[in-house]
């Protein structure tokens, strides 16, 4: 085999290679997306997902009205930290950088910022009571 034909045969080769390595990429991205951790202290259960992300949180019959208000400052507290996320990366690395819709998706947010009740300013993507630093 010459030379020529040597090096074709090894790029099948590797091409079959990233292909492989894809394949075990995607299974391993999709097995992530069903993993969940559950710890129970003193009658308060914590479930989070893969990334050690709070997904739900069970306080019990006497708190159960808490356990929305938690999980709802919970994920605007989330959104607030990926804004900043997503300011950094768009400053940094281009507004039309692939990864900016990424970041969104991961960190739940939308185009608008929800505004907080306190009449505060956006700055960095994260919201400071009254405008101030």
């Amino acid at each position: 085999m010459d030379p020529f034909d040597q090096r074709l045969a090894q790029l099948d080769v590797d091409i079959e290679a990233v292909h492989r390595r894809a394949a075990a990429a995607t299974a391993f991205r999709q097995g992530t997306e069903k993993v969940r951790g559950r710890s129970s202290v003193d009658g308060i259960e914590v479930t989070v997902d893969s990334a050690g992300t709070l997904i739900d949180l069970d306080l019990g019959q006497d708190l159960a009205w808490a356990r929305k208000a938690i999980l709802e400052a919970y994920q605007k507290a989330r959104q607030e930290a990926g804004r900043a996320v997503v300011a950094l990366a768009q400053e940094n690395l281009g507004e039309d950088d692939p990864s900016i819709s990424r970041l969104q998706e991961v960190y739940g947010i939308t185009d608008e910022p929800e505004r907080p009740e306190d009449g505060g300013t956006p700055r960095v993507g994260v919201w400071r009571p009254g405008g101030a630093l």
